[in-house]
């Protein structure tokens, strides 16, 4: 045995040797002279703070002593030890990014915790678990380790780590973009933190609550969040805490468009990531501080950050980082006017592109080199490029939609196996309940056997028992209450709709008669007077026809249109095009009617405007706008129609100069509760429908639509149309 102990001994001395050079001496020698202890217990935990000391930097080694304290483990018999010596090996799987083989340890660790006498050890163990599927993108069976190590440490009384496994809980959620579902959890721990008086808990959660809000688009609430996050860490002191909070608030306010505070914000990031030397954080918050001065057009200054954090972005090898502010100045020099610039850095841009395959920033290269193209008046090498951007987009976009099919049969996946567990959890409930009955049933009979005395006992017990049932019925009952809640709620939605619908065939019956009654009644009068009519006459007669079959035609089309969309059959196929071609393609079927009333057609929209959108719904839209601007129009109006990129929008306009509409029946469009109808200029007449068809596929493509005041007199109809300008959401790391 002597000699045994001796070899170890050595063989611990060699790696020792081999090992330390940069770790604690003073520690590692007092490890080392424990894990030669005879007492097992101290042998395997000094082995497993080996194994910790070394895996950071000698990953061979801190295998070794993992394996060494599994071997000294397995000589113990204890549930316990064993647990923690098959944890510590899957640790060490786990920092070297082994995540399978860390499961397969892992799963071992869990049995024998299970069988210890330390519950948390468990709750630990599932959050090991619970990182290495989330490493692996397997979302579902994180979050479900996660939720059980969340419910195993409320169970023991451990409020600050259930907390931080609902986080985590959150964090997966966000991943699979279930934004609702992580702002639930998120907001549980939150107020754990809050009941337990964890300052750095609680700010963590806030500024997560706070981005998630704003990816949601509750900027406000996004807001308020993040300044109470910020003024938490400021109250601890914590710079790193500081650094996150304060880019984070630039990004917020720089979406309300308050510049100066946006900017403010991003240079306390900066400072604060200067003082703690955090380099990744100073070419973020330069990179931030650059778009900003871009977007106020001070292009020196903007000019100035960007090539501060292209700096610290090739001194980290950040290839992403650095294709990104290529383009970013790049985009700098076009706005300026510096064409040959531009050009310049966008070359540099793409010679990343090889070793980056970031779609992002190799579509924004195009895009550029399409702008500056078109600036040069090379329009075919503008197309080209064009083409190339667009192709790069549709790439991406299935690659997005690949995406969120994934994130959904995780979610299916994910609430299907909630379900599982909720229903073994009734299983359990229920055969709990029936052994408990039995175990009363049991008592019962031997106490009436046994002592007739006892039956006070009984009695009371029975009541006890009532009392239970009655409470239980009582929830029932307040269960089916909330059913026949939403149940009744439900109804009066549908009757709601059954009126809506009453009120949209009363309108459409009126509207349908009126050209019905023209065309017959005219038609009748030339065929009954066709030989006493006069060529004048006859002509008339004719053009009166065909105004009213025009008519019916366009109220039969907008009605056809309007009842798809109602019943869902109008499939929206979005996709990047070019406006301009949508347009001209409706004004040629528009121009011969503005033409005959004497109207001209004003176009001043780009070229390489692009927007993500379905091509038939834009053209529907197009066309009624300029339909009721031509009859809303006098003789020699001009109708101006206009788009430019906003936001990361679309912003279209059909501008007219005709007889407008009144203030006080504005609020009645795009309404079918209200019977609003004028005639145009020429005694058009029509139904409103228009304008509700316009409104139903704006807002299926993702826009608004609206009337906006016009400085002359007429109409101005504005809406909106998602732009595929992704360079923003990239900068803001």
């Amino acid at each position: 045995m002597k000699a045994k102990s001796a070899i170890i001994t050595i063989i611990l001395s060699l790696c020792w040797v081999f090992t330390f050079g940069q770790i604690n001496q003073q520690v590692a020698d007092s490890l080392l002279a424990l894990s030669t202890s005879k007492d097992k217990a101290i042998k395997v935990d000094a082995l497993i703070s080996l194994t910790r000391l070394v895996w950071d930097y000698y990953p061979d080694s801190a295998f070794y002593y993992a394996n060494l304290a599994i071997q000294a483990a397995d000589k113990t018999n204890n549930n316990d030890i064993l647990g923690d010596a098959y944890n510590n090996q899957a640790n060490a799987f786990l920092m070297n990014q082994k995540y399978g083989e860390a499961l397969a340890w892992y799963g071992k660790a869990i049995d024998f915790r299970k069988k210890g006498t330390s519950p948390i050890k468990v709750a630990h163990t599932l959050h090991n678990i619970g990182q290495c599927y989330r490493n692996l993108n397997s979302y579902s069976e994180s979050i479900n380790a996660y939720k059980e190590a969340a419910d195993i440490s409320a169970e023991v009384g451990n409020n600050q780590n259930q907390a931080y496994m609902l986080m985590n809980v959150a964090i997966n959620y966000e991943r699979i973009n279930d934004n609702n579902k992580a702002l639930e959890y998120a907001i549980q721990a939150a107020s754990i933190f809050i009941q337990i008086d964890v300052k750095p808990g609680v700010a963590y959660t806030y500024n997560f609550i706070g981005s998630l809000h704003r990816d949601l688009g509750n900027i406000n609430l996004a807001l308020e969040y993040h300044l109470k996050a910020y003024q938490i860490y400021e109250s601890l002191g914590d710079e790193i805490g500081l650094t996150t909070s304060s880019n984070n608030l630039g990004i917020v306010y720089d979406e309300l468009n308050d510049n100066p505070k946006a900017l403010e914000y991003y240079i306390k990031s900066l400072d604060l990531a200067i003082n703690s030397d955090d380099k990744e954080g100073q070419a973020v918050a330069y990179n931030n501080i650059g778009y900003l001065r871009s977007k106020m057009k001070n292009y020196t200054e903007a000019l100035v950050a960007y090539e501060k954090s292209l700096e610290i972005s090739e001194e980290l090898k950040n290839l992403s980082s650095i294709m990104n502010t290529y383009n970013n100045i790049a985009w700098v020099y076009f706005h300026s006017g510096d064409i040959a610039n531009s050009y310049k850095f966008v070359q540099k841009a793409l010679t990343y592109s090889e070793h980056n395959r970031n779609l992002l920033y190799l579509a924004e290269s195009n895009e550029i080199l399409s702008r500056i193209a078109y600036k040069r008046g090379e329009y075919k090498k503008g197309f080209d490029y064009l083409s190339n951007f667009m192709s790069i987009k549709d790439s991406l976009f299935k690659a997005i939609n690949n995406e969120k099919f994934m994130e959904m049969q995780v979610r299916f996946e994910t609430e299907r196996k909630e379900q599982e567990i909720e229903l073994l959890k009734k299983g359990d409930e229920i055969k709990n309940l029936e052994i408990k009955r039995q175990k009363n049933l049991n008592v019962f009979w031997i106490v009436i056997s046994i002592l007739l005395v006892s039956s006070g006992i009984v009695i009371a017990f029975n009541l006890k028992s009532k009392q239970k049932v009655n409470q239980l019925l009582t929830e029932k009952n307040s269960e089916l209450e909330e059913i026949n809640k939403k149940l009744t709620e439900s109804e009066q939605h549908l009757k709601e709709l059954n009126i809506t619908k009453d009120r949209f065939f009363s309108l459409i019956a009126h509207d349908l008669k009126n050209p019905f009654n023209a065309l017959m009644g005219f038609s009748e009068l030339l065929f009954s007077n066709y030989p006493s009519y006069s060529d004048e006459e006859k002509i008339e007669l004719v053009k009166i026809i065909y105004d009213s079959s025009q008519n019916l035609y366009k109220l039969l089309d907008n009605l056809l249109q309007w009842s798809r969309s109602q019943l869902g059959s109008i499939m929206y196929n979005p996709e990047l095009l070019p406006l301009l071609p949508i347009v001209d393609d409706e004004l040629d079927l528009l121009k011969p009617i503005a033409n005959n009333k004497g109207l001209k057609i004003s176009v001043q929209i780009e070229e390489y405007l692009i927007v993500f959108a379905d091509k038939n719904l834009v053209g529907v839209i197009i066309r009624n706008l300029v339909s009721n601007a031509i009859k809303f129009s006098n003789a020699n109006d001009i109708i101006e129609i206009t788009a430019i990129e906003e936001d990361n929008m679309v912003k279209v306009s059909v501008a007219d100069t005709g007889i407008g509409i009144d203030k006080n029946n504005q609020d009645k469009l795009f309404r079918l509760d209200t019977n609003f109808t004028s005639k145009g200029t020429a005694d058009e007449k029509g139904t409103g429908l228009g304008l509700l068809l316009c409104k139903e596929f704006v807002e299926k493509n993702g826009g608004d639509i609206w009337l906006e005041d016009n400085d002359q007199k007429g109409s101005k109809f504005i809406f909106t149309l998602p732009s595929i300008r992704s360079s923003r959401s990239a900068e803001k790391q």
